[in-house]
């Protein structure tokens, strides 16, 4: 599990968020795989489920691009349901949640 989505998961465990890892690493190709190449977790709260992708926050702008490219992120949402990408920043090399990006994908074009 990368340092983002454990970061991901401490802050929405905080929220009160049921959460789990979606993403494996399959040893056939060598790295790590997302659920429907978009989904690092899987979190449920109250009946709402949500989406994360978690990375840095350099990457953000990148990965909302790829969600917004995927059919299944599209269904998803149009199901009603949720996603967000965290993104994370390092201070003085250290994972932090300060200054933390969290971006809602709710608008597909």
């Amino acid at each position: 599990m990368q340092q983002t989505e454990r970061l991901s998961i401490e802050f929405l465990e905080g929220l009160g968020w049921y959460v789990r890892s979606t993403s494996w690493f399959d040893r056939a190709l060598g790295y790590n795989r997302d659920l429907w190449n978009f989904a690092d977790l899987m979190a449920w709260k109250n009946g709402a489920t949500l989406i994360v992708q978690a990375t840095s926050v350099g990457n953000v702008s990148a990965r909302v691009k790829k969600i917004k490219a995927n059919d299944t992120a599209r269904e998803w949402v149009a199901g009603g349901n949720h996603i967000e990408v965290h993104g994370w920043r390092k201070d003085n090399g250290k994972w932090t949640t300060r200054d933390a990006k969290i971006i809602v994908v709710r608008e597909f074009d």
